[in-house]
């Protein structure tokens, strides 16, 4: 059983510190019958630290002595150890074997912490990511956990780790932000009942998203509470996941303050920029460049998270797939009429009726309007087209989906000045986190026309710039409550196009409607990869089926007809035993690097849909219904010609479409 240590001559954040990084350390070595009960002592033979790098790398470290008696035996152990973090690209700073074996409990803490900062803040894939390869990530792991932490609850004000959360009422607002309706009170909590206030929020939080009491609710309301504990035990909330029975309820008292709770979509992964593609000719898009993340001039108003340095860790890419064995199958090429992204609501039609009906265009000469535009209706999600004229010496303009109360669900602000596009929330009159790193380069030009279209689905906002796809934006607040469109800035001859897609999205499939392509699993010739007509932009694959309740891996490719060898411009594979969601491409039958989610979509038993649109960027994928993340094209789509679905699913059935109206594309296909 783990011991509670006083350290008697060091700080009370000391003692909570050592009783955090013990109750972490745990928490991993369950997973394999191990336990520490005292971090100054229990690593210094080196097998519990071998054995937690293992578990948290998920490697297995070389071969070291199992029954250490004697010093150079222990010290070889804890050698192994700290080697291959090492070699993982991981600094260890000021610390080696002696230390750890002569149990220096200062040092030792400072080696967990730099385990905690790499395995448990850093590496993970977390929702709101920027897609970009973690190597290129600028934010140190502290602004990284912040700036989550603030995408999250938007409303309240945490710019740290200490003084923030005494009253408990935030942390009552972020496991409420996780799990709408598990803690949804905590804004009529008072403040001075704070350690009730964090008990109750920790508690839920243990029961239902299994997030650990690393730290006790006492200790998290101090004032002097330790820094880097109070990061360990938020660090598990961007994995939460909550589990079937949560006592989930609405709001007490509907005339208390309201609470902005966003639909949380999963996460998404970490994408690697495309690639060129040797040797190739037909890909039309331009590979695009990076747009610098560096900080820039703000608005006054946009809250900023203030910068603090700290000593990184290096972060390693992902392996690289080697491959598996193929099951392909034949199959017959049926192609359904055009259908909207990510596919219709459950029990709704699969019929040839268009994807987007018109309502109704407004035409504004003033440059600064607010339209009103309804209510965003559940059963239908609304597609927006608001084109336009930049003015010649344009700076910036903007686009506002307003609300009743005038809070700004989502505001687009190309600046000609940065060459950026800014998205942001406003909440109760102040903006929140920005976002602005995007894969895209800046795509408006002064002086010229521009079209941007917004999707709003059930999990985020969807938006291109003259016909390329862009990050999605995720809910901050109920798209429900939007009630106006406002345009204002540098742009001139502003046009709005309303539509509405129908039977969006599709969560589950029970029976598809003919013509399917049904896919056979079973075949294990590796030349009978399913044939189909060649991949083309508008491309819709929805793939349905259900889930084996023993299944360990499935997986999905596009691939080449290569002669010698086939590579694959999109892969994506669903592992169970690692909780992973993978996508790669493999080019001259070698693999990229991997696209990870730590968190995979689906369960053992149930039934799937996976759509994979092919737009002129990225493929975008929506799971079960919902937009899910989006994959960079690395190598033309245009070649791929097979198909291949494998791995412990079964009654797997796929529709191919066609979706011509996102993103939007050109000027001269707007609705006049």
């Amino acid at each position: 059983m783990q011991a509670e240590h006083n350290l008697g001559e060091h700080a009370k954040w000391k003692q909570i510190q050592e009783n955090t990084f013990t109750r972490w350390a745990n928490e991993h070595l369950k997973t394999v019958g191990s336990s520490i009960d005292n971090l100054e002592t229990d690593l210094s033979d080196g097998l519990r630290l071998i054995q937690l790098v293992e578990v948290l790398s998920q490697k297995q470290l070389p071969s070291h002595c199992q029954d250490p008696k004697f010093r150079s035996q222990k010290m070889d152990n804890v050698s192994i150890a700290l080697t291959f973090l090492m070699n993982e690209g991981i600094k260890i700073v000021n610390i080696d074997s002696t230390d750890i074996v002569d149990g220096r409990l200062k040092l030792i803490l400072g080696l967990v912490w730099t385990l905690i900062l790499h395995y448990s803040i850093s590496m993970p894939v977390w929702e709101g990511d920027e897609e970009k390869p973690p190597a290129e990530v600028t934010l140190t792991p502290k602004q990284r956990l912040l700036a989550w932490i603030q995408f999250k609850i938007p409303y309240m004000s945490i710019t740290n780790f200490t003084r923030d959360w005494t009253t408990g009422k935030p942390i009552g607002a972020l496991v409420d932000a996780c799990a709408p309706g598990l803690c949804p009170d905590w804004d009529l909590w008072h403040p001075e009942n704070s350690v009730q206030n964090a008990t109750e929020a920790m508690e839920l939080a243990d029961a239902w998203l299994d997030v650990h009491q690393l730290i006790k609710p006492e200790e998290l309301v101090d004032p002097n509470v330790d820094e880097q504990s109070v990061m360990t035990y938020l660090a598990q909330y961007p994995n939460c996941k909550l589990k079937d029975g949560a006592p989930l309820r609405p709001k007490t008292d509907p005339n208390s303050i309201p609470i902005v709770v966003p639909i949380t979509p999963m996460p998404e992964p970490v994408i690697v920029p495309a690639e060129v593609y040797p040797g190739t000719e037909s890909y039309p898009a331009e590979l695009y460049p990076e747009i610098e993340s560096t900080p820039a001039e703000v608005d006054p108003g946009y809250e900023i998270v203030p910068a603090e340095v700290h000593p990184g860790d290096e972060i390693v890419p992902a392996e690289v797939h080697p491959g598996d064995e193929i099951f392909p199958a034949e199959v017959h090429d049926d192609i359904l009429p055009a259908e909207s992204y990510p596919g219709p609501r459950p029990n709704g039609l699969m019929d040839g009726e268009p994807a987007i009906v018109l309502i109704d265009a407004f035409e504004r000469i003033d440059p600064n309007h607010r339209t009103a535009i309804g209510k965003l209706y559940d059963l239908y999600d609304s597609s927006y087209l608001i084109t336009g004229r930049a003015l010649p010496d344009a700076q910036r303009f903007a686009i506002n989906f307003v609300l009743e109360n005038n809070d700004v669900a989502l505001h687009i602000n190309p600046r000609f000045d940065q060459q950026c596009v800014v998205r942001n929330s406003q909440v109760r009159g102040s903006w929140v986190r920005e976002e602005r790193q995007s894969t895209l380069p800046f795509l408006f030009r002064r002086g010229e026309y521009f079209a941007i279209q917004v999707l709003v689905t059930q999990s985020c906002y969807l938006i291109s710039f003259n016909g390329h796809h862009m990050e999605p934006f995720v809910h901050r607040m109920s798209y429900a409550k939007v009630r106006y469109l406002e345009v204002a800035g540098h742009a001139e001859d502003i046009r709005i196009h309303r539509s509405e897609v129908h039977s969006y999205p599709k969560q589950f499939i029970d029976g598809m409607p003919e013509p399917y392509i049904p896919l056979d699993l079973h075949s294990t010739n590796y030349n009978n990869d399913i044939e189909v007509e060649p991949l083309n932009e508008g491309d819709s694959f929805l793939f349905s089926g259900e889930i084996d309740p023993k299944c360990e891996v499935f997986e999905i490719s596009f691939i080449y007809p290569n002669a010698a060898y086939r590579d694959f411009p999109f892969h994506l594979k669903s592992l169970f035993k690692k909780n992973q969601f993978v996508m790669n491409s493999k080019i001259n039958n070698e693999w990229s690097r991997n696209a990870v989610s730590n968190r995979t979509p689906f369960r053992k038993g149930e039934r799937f849909t996976i759509q994979v649109l092919i737009t002129i960027d990225f493929y975008l994928i929506a799971i079960n219904g919902r937009h899910f993340t989006k994959f960079a094209h690395r190598i033309p789509f245009q070649g791929g010609s097979l198909l291949r679905v494998q791995g412990g699913i079964h009654d797997v059935k796929m529709h191919r479409t066609r979706v011509l109206d996102y993103p939007q594309s050109t000027l001269q296909r707007q609705i006049l």
